[in-house]
């Protein structure tokens, strides 16, 4: 939420919406920080390569955490609570 203007997003899916090839042409979303307002809308769609360098387009690394990571969590969580009411 409210990241738009610091860098133009790369994203997974194809220009054309056809994922078939790992060089194909991808879609870039947003804006950057020297973009029109217009421009800084998620809407807003160009395209660039998988091989393009740029200053002003970054992707984010999204990740869910393995089912097992949460229950050793909720283990500790439950030990710690334990160990503050029993003083």
């Amino acid at each position: 939420m409210g990241m738009n203007g610091n860098v133009q997003e790369w994203i997974e899916s194809a220009f054309d919406g056809v994922n078939d090839s790992g060089t194909e042409t991808r879609v870039i979303r947003g804006g950057f920080w020297s973009t029109p307002e217009l421009g800084l809308r998620s809407s807003s769609r160009s395209s660039g390569g998988t091989v393009v360098e740029s200053n002003f387009i970054g992707f984010r690394v999204a990740s869910v955490p393995e089912p097992r990571s949460l229950l050793l969590l909720l283990c500790g969580f439950l030990l710690l609570r334990g160990a503050f009411r029993s003083r």
